[in-house]
């Protein structure tokens, strides 16, 4: 018995392994089913009895199905020693249309499959549960105002009292974004005594625009046991399914003995009222979120503030249940004392316990002008809270920072009195007012000595703006000579000061082009040219080679006298 035992089962493997001469006549087509919902899937199985020639031509399928994928897959028999082979090719097919569509005869090599009438219509007129039963599927959404571009959290729950061999949930598509976030849960219930296994998927639905929005249902398919398959036939021979199967597993031809049985659950659709921005707010910008802050942070951190010299400063934006896209550009108020530059902004989607946060830095360019303290504005952004329909500012407090440098006097220094005619004024006072010649006399002389010292204050004055125009222009041209471009912001704002017989506009014009090519990231590299600079700021006849002088008292002891 044992003999014939063990030929029997060398005699099915050999018959699977060699294949036979057998030919088919005829190419058998079958689908799982005749009605299918629209936007749902179906298989198409082309069975040809044989070794099988050519495959099938499925071209013709195009015209009202999207195919979405093929395989194929081979089946020997041995009964009574006689042995037949077959082979399939399963098409998956979506089909295009609503309506009733013919899935048209096809070929295969000189064999040729009748064709098959289908009836696809709208998910609503079919059972929400085929193929099997003890499977649920319900999608649900918190009640509430949604807005449009607003983060939604959906869930979908799963029940099912039967074991699951295969199992796929498709989401619907539309004018919205539906995305999954974290892990599947799973858990057990018990319902009238029975077991029942819970699965539950989150996701975050976003319309995408205004009015009403059905989200058609989810789709749970996939296969379960069948319990009309054919037998195991290696069970014939002393030996449990269970076994036969864990050594097939992995093997090409594992899935002879694990037919299933396909089935297919959907959930309800879902319909809700997308609301547009509710226009309460006056930025003019609509960032519907749970949560909204504002955060700064130097790089560096704790870094010292000097005047000329750049500080990075980083400023984010995050909003919880918004999208990057949402987020809105900020504006950067110039502060007195600073010139800001925007080099740089990034975004990114953080997901949270709570929710995918949208986050966007932007890294400023700080650049204080001056000494002494520099205020930076707050900065604010109005958003609505999602949860409680108002609307909202987020705000940075303004900042204030202690910058090294010099610092302006402040108010306006006198000129000093307004010019007189020295002579008038005590012929005037005399007619004026009778007096005694002395003290007419002595009237004369105090308004002389005034007059001659307006002369002189004006004069050294003019004589001191002159030295120190000319300390500016040596410190400018050696700066620019030796490539000090730090050297040379401080004497150009030195020179904004007291600029002499410089040009202010043209010294403002090339002050902003200095501070955009060496502090502004989108100058792509490029570097302030000092000598170009230099001769646009100072007068012609000063621009030329450096001269010596012969006093060099004013001289910093870096510039020895020679």
């Amino acid at each position: 018995m044992k003999y014939v035992i063990k030929s029997s089962i060398a005699a099915a493997l050999i018959g699977i392994a060699v294949a036979s001469g057998a030919y088919a006549d005829g190419l058998l087509a079958r689908v799982n089913t005749t009605q299918v919902a629209e936007g749902d899937q179906l298989q198409l199985v082309l069975t040809a009895d044989g070794q099988g020639g050519a495959a099938p031509d499925l071209s013709p399928l195009s015209t009202d199905f999207n195919m979405l994928g093929t395989s194929q897959s081979s089946q020997t028999q041995i009964i009574n020693g006689r042995t037949s082979q077959s082979v399939s090719w399963i098409v998956t097919l979506s089909p295009k249309t609503k309506g009733q569509l013919t899935i048209p005869s096809l070929s295969a090599g000189t064999l040729t499959s009748d064709p098959i009438t289908l009836n696809v219509v709208d998910a609503s007129q079919l059972p929400k549960s085929q193929g099997a039963g003890g499977i649920s599927v319900a999608a649900t959404i918190d009640d509430g105002s949604h807005y449009v571009f607003q983060e939604i959290p959906l869930t979908v729950r799963i029940e099912t009292q039967v074991p699951l061999q295969r199992a796929e949930l498709i989401a619907p598509n539309g004018d919205f974004e539906l995305t999954q976030t974290g892990q599947d849960r799973s858990s057990q219930i018990t319902r009238n005594g029975q077991p029942v296994n819970v699965i539950e998927r989150s996701y975050l639905l976003r319309p995408q625009t205004e009015g009403t929005l059905t989200l058609a249902p989810f789709t749970l398919r996939g296969t379960v046991a069948d319990p009309n398959a054919r037998r195991d036939p290696f069970a014939d021979f002393g030996f449990g399914s269970s076994m036969m199967q864990q050594m097939m597993q992995g093997s090409p031809f594992g899935s002879m003995f694990n037919s299933g049985k396909p089935f297919s659950a959907r959930s309800d659709a879902i319909t809700l009222d997308v609301l547009a921005n509710p226009g309460t707010g006056t930025s003019g910008w609509f960032l519907p979120a749970k949560a909204v802050q504002i955060e700064a942070a130097w790089q560096p951190e704790n870094p010292s503030f000097r005047e000329g010299e750049a500080v990075t400063r980083r400023i984010s934006l995050l909003a919880l249940g918004a999208r990057p896209e949402q987020l809105p550009d900020l504006t950067f108020a110039e502060p007195d004392g600073a010139r800001l530059y925007l080099d740089d902004t990034q975004t990114e989607m953080v997901p949270t316990a709570d929710g995918t946060v949208a986050r966007r830095d932007f890294q400023i360019s700080v650049v204080p002008t001056r000494g002494g303290q520099v205020t930076l504005p707050e900065i604010s952004v109005e958003w609505l809270n999602t949860e409680t329909d108002q609307t909202e500012t987020a705000t940075l407090p303004a900042l204030s920072i202690e910058v090294e440098g010099s610092v302006p006097v402040s108010g306006a220094a006198s000129t000093g009195p307004a010019d007189t005619d020295v002579a008038a004024v005590p012929a005037q006072a005399a007619t004026a007012m009778p007096m005694s010649r002395l003290w007419a006399g002595a009237l004369a002389v105090v308004f002389a000595a005034f007059g001659i010292f307006v002369w002189y204050w004006r004069k050294t004055r003019s004589s001191n703006t002159a030295e120190k125009f000319e300390d500016q222009t040596l410190t400018l041209r050696r700066c620019a000579h030796s490539g000090d471009q730090a050297g040379f912001y401080q004497a150009l704002l030195a020179l904004k000061a007291n600029p002499g017989q410089a040009d202010p506009a043209e010294l403002g014009e090339v002050i902003a082009e200095f501070e955009r090519l060496a502090f502004a990231r989108d100058a792509k590299g490029a570097r302030p040219d000092l000598n170009a600079m230099l001769k646009r700021v100072l007068p012609r006849k000063t621009s030329g080679a450096i001269k010596p002088f012969k006093k060099q008292k004013h001289l910093a002891p870096l510039y020895p006298a020679s």
